[in-house]
């Protein structure tokens, strides 16, 4: 019996994964439970959130892609190349979806149109046009540079359309976008405030990117942008967690008061009845203070009421009111400051129905304890006496 010969064993190649590689897999996941999540939820607009859920889970398919390209996953499915190439035309929807998912949330009744359909015309060009062009150019295994160039011009140019007509959605809907990267202005639209500001900042990676690989061809930078790409989806990812967690209305807030009745004029008037009975006769000072009964109180509709709060101070009614409370409470503190009254006393005094409650809230609007307060406002005294 001829000997046999030993089997070889194939041994696959050992998969080297960086902390930025492990920072793109825990993005991958996050996408995928956010997309879960808004498809799921109730809360808000239905068809809001299923644009923002298809948006996340796409963002889930092109971070996947980027992740698998990077480790170069298709040299070992070389047969599946061509299918990968296709996936990453996904790309092409990030911009029509966060257009869709914004204008859900500004326009009333929103709903798709047969017109709306054009907005689909970039991807399946895309998805028809760049394999076509890959398979003229015979670039089966591997990324083709000139064709790498051409579809990430595309791209940007795409998604840089889709930030103008944002841009122009805002100012229809009579929101000053100048605002937006400085840190007072439209306190009213936190969320799409967020998704702008986070698209156009992931733009502009993406931008350098291709001025640094496809134009400069200074590719000794590909470990730089790649895991600058990783990062920034990792830290967007969890801001956006971070917020749904503080506040789960954030993104449904928007279309709260869309269907109010009020106009610009009432508006103001009841702001400003509001503010004078708020000075004039100090409701605050009850602890029992509820929106029902201020609102009774200036005969005006607690819904009215809460949205005026809400759209001009951007306060809740809590805090709101909390704030008045805290701002009576510094007086007290300056005033006893040599004194022995409790921060009980003075809690009670202010309108809190408790101590914990009155810390909370002062340590929030000032920054301090009321007990370092009423210390540094001691010292301030004894020095103007000196």
């Amino acid at each position: 019996m001829p000997p046999q010969k030993p089997v070889k064993k194939i041994i696959p190649a050992k998969m080297k994964l960086s902390i930025v590689h492990i920072l793109g897999i825990i993005a991958i996941f996050q996408s995928l439970v956010l997309s879960l999540f808004f498809f799921t939820n109730k809360k808000g607009n239905s068809l809001s959130n299923r644009i923002f859920g298809l948006f996340l889970f796409t963002f889930a398919i092109i971070i996947s892609y980027s992740f698998s390209n990077s480790i170069d996953v298709y040299k070992s499915f070389t047969n599946y190349s061509l299918l990968f190439f296709i996936v990453a035309q996904t790309a092409f929807l990030i911009g029509p979806l966060l257009y869709f998912y914004i204008k859900s949330l500004l326009v009333n009744n929103f709903g798709f149109t047969k017109k709306d359909s054009l907005h689909l015309v970039p991807y399946l060009v895309a998805v028809i046009l760049f394999p076509t062009i890959r398979l003229a150019m015979k670039g089966n295994s591997g990324w083709n540079i000139p064709l790498n160039t051409i579809f990430n011009a595309s791209l940007l140019l795409v998604e840089s359309i889709y930030i103008i007509l944002s841009y122009r959605l805002l100012r229809t809907n009579n929101i000053r976008v100048k605002s937006f990267f400085s840190f007072g202005g439209n306190k009213q639209f936190p969320g799409i405030k967020f998704l702008i500001v986070g698209f156009i900042f992931i733009w502009n990676i993406k931008l350098q990117s291709f001025l640094l690989l496809n134009i400069g061809e200074k590719f000794q930078f590909c470990p730089y942008t790649e895991s600058l790409y990783f990062l920034v989806m990792f830290l967007f990812l969890n801001a956006l967690i971070f917020i749904l967690l503080k506040n789960p209305d954030f993104f449904t807030n928007l279309r709260k008061y869309k269907s109010s009745e009020l106009s610009d004029e009432e508006k103001e008037k009841i702001k400003n009845k509001l503010i004078s009975y708020i000075q004039e006769e100090k409701p605050y000072l009850e602890p029992t203070l509820t929106l029902p009964a201020l609102s009774e109180k200036l005969s005006v509709n607690s819904r009215y009421l809460s949205q005026i709060i809400n759209e001009s101070f951007n306060k809740n009614f809590n805090d709101f009111i909390n704030e008045y409370r805290v701002r009576e409470s510094e007086k007290l503190l300056g005033e006893n400051s040599g004194t022995k009254k409790t921060m009980l006393e003075i809690a009670y005094y202010s309108g809190f129905n408790s101590k914990s409650s009155f810390y909370d809230a002062f340590k929030k609007y000032t920054g301090v304890t009321p007990k370092e307060f009423k210390s540094v406002s001691a010292k301030e005294i004894e020095i103007s006496l000196n």
